[in-house]
């Protein structure tokens, strides 16, 4: 072949490969960046990272679409699918029969609980949810930790736009438990040193729930492809991977 051809070749393929890339499926993925190990901002590239952030990413090659990740508050994830201003909801959103009637959800893809941290002076006054009554307790603002905390009696709830800002409160002794998702807490508790000197994580699982994908309305079709490529990333063991990559043991 000659080098012009060559050359137009190249030119012809750059223009199809552009031409792909601009009429790929954009879906917009709304989520609150401060929720790790699901999903936070890496310190070091400033990019989102975490388990929900690679699932994505697998579910969007597998489909030829484009993620595109919209950061907002816990609370506004929902209403946002809603409008639908965004079409996927993250950040660890548990399933419930409430959120089911203005969202669809997936199949789940983690089986999960709520727990209690407190700080280490409390361990021996602390138990369990019932030593609670009548205490400031911290949660973030929107999530089933929130829901529970407020059925506490007499409870005086603190509520944050980010779980790092409770944890951070509790730290400060501006309250006496953080409620929130087990693994979420694990995984704050892992990444800082000396954690078990000042915090305690209490054994007992609350509330046993199920996280998935919430799926705007307004593509019901949507749901039916994600729950798709959910199953075929179990079947071929890539799930199971990026499981124990973020947690350890599936």
């Amino acid at each position: 072949m000659k080098k012009t051809g060559i050359v137009k070749s190249a030119v012809l393929c750059a223009a199809l490969a552009c031409a792909m890339t601009a009429g790929a499926e954009t879906l917009r993925f709304a989520a609150e960046s401060s929720y790790a190990p699901f999903i936070f901002v890496d310190s070091k590239s400033g990019n989102h990272a975490g388990f929900e952030v690679d699932l994505m990413k697998l579910i969007g090659k597998k489909l030829g679409a484009k993620i595109e990740i919209i950061n907002m508050g816990f609370d506004a994830v929902i209403p946002s699918l809603v409008t639908g201003t965004v079409d996927i909801g993250g950040s660890a959103i548990t399933i419930t029969e409430e959120r089911a009637k203005r969202v669809n959800f997936t199949t789940p893809y983690y089986d999960s609980g709520l727990s209690i941290l407190i700080n280490k002076s409390d361990e021996n006054s602390i138990k369990g949810i019932e030593d609670l009554a009548g205490k400031d307790v911290c949660v973030q603002i929107g999530t089933s930790g929130a829901e529970r905390a407020g059925k506490i009696k007499d409870v005086k709830l603190h509520q944050f736009n980010a779980v790092n800002e409770a944890y951070l409160e509790l730290q400060n002794m501006g309250c006496r438990a953080v409620i929130t998702d087990r693994p979420v807490t694990a995984y704050f508790l892992m990444q800082r040193k000396g954690s078990a000197k000042r915090f305690v994580h209490l054994p007992k699982t609350l509330d046993a729930e199920q996280f998935g994908f919430a799926v705007t309305k307004k593509k019901p079709r949507l749901v039916a492809r994600l729950n798709k490529v959910l199953a075929d990333l179990h079947q071929s063991g890539e799930f199971k991977a990026l499981f124990e990559k973020w947690f350890g043991v599936q």
